[in-house]
C-alpha cells in the first residue's frame, strides 16, 4: 500500500488571503467596506511594487491617496523621494476619469491616450523591464453616480488596454453602493469583466480556512433566506395587488358615491356613484375644487373647518350643484384620518334629508339622494 503525499494549498477549499499578491497582467476587483481596510490592502498591493523597483500609478480620491501615501511611508517607501517620484503617480479619480469621458460614456481614443500615456510614463522612469501595477477608483465613482453603463464601459477599457499595455490592475467599489435586489445583475457583470474578485474584509480578514469555510456557509444560509423571503413578499405583493384591485372596483361600483379630495380642497377621484347623483362627467369633476360644488361657500368653510380639526361629522346639512342647475340637498357624514399631516382621508356618507323631502313634495326635485365623499 502506498501513500501520495498532496501538499496543503492543493487541497484547500477556501481561498487563502494573500490578497495582495498579484500577476503582473491580472485586472482584479476588490469589494470593501471600509475606508481603513482598502486603504490597508491597496498600500500593500502598491508597496509590493515600489520595493521590487516597478512603477506604480493610482487613481482615487483624495482622502484614499492621502492614505495610502500616509502607510506607504510607514512602510519605509518615501513616495516624495525623487527615484521613487518618477516612477510613481497619484493622480485624482474624478479629474482623470473628466478627461476622456463624452457624453456620458468613456471614450476609446481619449482613454487610451490619457491613461496608455501615464503608464509610459510611469514605466519609462522605472526602467525598460519594468513593470506596472495599477489601483483604480473612476468605475467606482461612476456606479456611485448612477452611471452603470459607463462604469462597466470602463472595465472593458482597462481590459483592451491590456492587450497593448502590460500592468496588474486592481479596481474597488464599496459594497454599500450594491445595496438592492435590482443591482444583482449589474454586480455579476462587473465581477465577470475581471480576472479575479476579492470579497470584502468581512470574509479576507480570517486567518484560518476553517473560519472561511464556515463564513461561506454563513453567507449561503442567509442567500437562502433573502431568496425564501423575497418569493415570499412577492406572493403578499400580488394577494395585496389583488385585494386593492377588488376594493378599486368595489369602491367604483358602490350604489353610494365615494370621493377623494386633497388637503388643498381638489377632488381627486369621484365613483360612478357621485357623478351619476352630480350629473358631471369624469373631466367635469375630478382635479375641480370641492368648494365650487358647494351651493353655500360659508356652508362648505364650516363644514372643511370641523373636517380640518379632525372632528367625526354626523348629519351635516348641504345642497350641492349639480350640472343641471338643480341642487340636491344632503346630511353628509365624515370620519376623517390624517396621513403624515399632509393628506386627509375623509369617508362622507349622506342621507335624504326628510325635511327637505316634506317641504318639496312628491315630485324629488330638491330632495336628498343617498351621497358619500372619502377624502384625501
Amino acid at each position: 500500500m502506498s501513500t501520495i503525499e498532496t501538499p496543503h494549498s492543493a487541497i484547500s477549499f477556501a481561498p487563502p488571503t494573500q490578497w495582495h499578491d498579484h500577476d503582473h497582467h491580472g485586472h482584479v476587483v476588490q469589494f470593501y467596506s471600509e475606508d481603513e481596510f482598502l486603504v490597508d490592502a491597496i498600500s500593500r498591493f502598491i508597496g509590493v511594487t515600489l520595493s521590487a523597483g516597478d512603477a506604480a500609478v493610482v487613481l482615487a480620491t483624495k482622502t484614499h491617496r492621502e492614505g495610502i501615501a500616509r502607510r506607504l511611508e510607514e512602510r519605509g517607501l518615501d513616495i516624495t523621494n525623487g527615484e521613487l517620484k518618477g516612477r510613481y503617480f497619484a493622480l485624482d479619480a474624478a479629474e482623470t476619469l473628466s478627461l476622456f469621458m463624452l457624453d456620458g460614456i468613456p471614450d476609446v481614443v481619449r482613454f487610451r491616450a490619457v491613461i496608455g500615456g501615464v503608464l509610459e510614463q510611469a514605466k519609462a522612469a522605472a526602467g525598460d523591464r519594468a513593470r506596472a501595477t495599477v489601483f483604480g477608483e473612476m468605475v467606482a465613482l461612476l456606479w456611485a453616480a448612477g452611471k452603470r453603463d459607463a462604469a462597466i464601459r470602463l472595465e472593458e477599457l482597462w481590459n483592451d488596454l491590456a492587450q497593448t499595455h502590460a500592468f496588474s490592475l486592481r479596481c474597488a467599489y464599496p459594497m454599500a453602493d450594491f445595496h438592492r435586489e435590482e443591482h444583482s445583475a449589474a454586480f455579476r457583470a462587473i465581477c465577470e469583466q475581471h480576472s479575479g474578485v476579492i470579497p470584502g474584509e468581512s470574509y479576507t480578514s480570517l486567518a484560518s480556512e476553517a473560519d472561511r469555510l464556515r463564513n461561506i456557509t454563513y453567507l449561503q444560509q442567509k442567500a437562502q433566506a433573502l431568496e425564501t423571503e423575497r418569493a415570499e413578499r412577492k406572493l403578499i405583493q400580488r394577494s395585496l395587488q389583488r385585494r386593492e384591485a377588488e376594493l378599486a372596483d368595489f369602491l367604483e361600483n358602490a350604489l353610494e358615491g365615494v370621493e377623494q379630495v386633497g388637503a388643498n380642497q381638489k377632488i381627486l377621484w369621484a365613483n360612478k356613484a357621485v357623478l351619476k347623483l352630480l350629473g358631471y362627467s369624469a373631466e367635469e369633476y375630478v382635479n375641480h375644487n370641492l368648494a365650487d360644488f358647494y351651493l353655500d361657500r360659508n356652508v362648505f368653510d364650516r363644514f372643511w373647518q370641523k373636517l380640518m380639526r379632525g372632528e367625526e361629522i354626523y348629519d351635516f346639512p348641504a345642497q350641492l350643484k349639480c350640472r343641471d342647475g338643480s341642487l340636491r340637498d344632503v346630511l353628509i357624514r365624515s370620519n376623517p384620518v390624517w396621513a403624515r399631516e399632509a393628506c386627509l382621508h375623509a369617508q362622507l356618507r349622506a342621507r335624504r334629508d326628510r325635511t327637505e323631502t316634506s317641504r318639496t313634495g312628491a315630485s324629488g326635485e330638491r330632495s336628498a339622494a343617498p351621497f358619500s365623499k372619502g377624502g384625501t
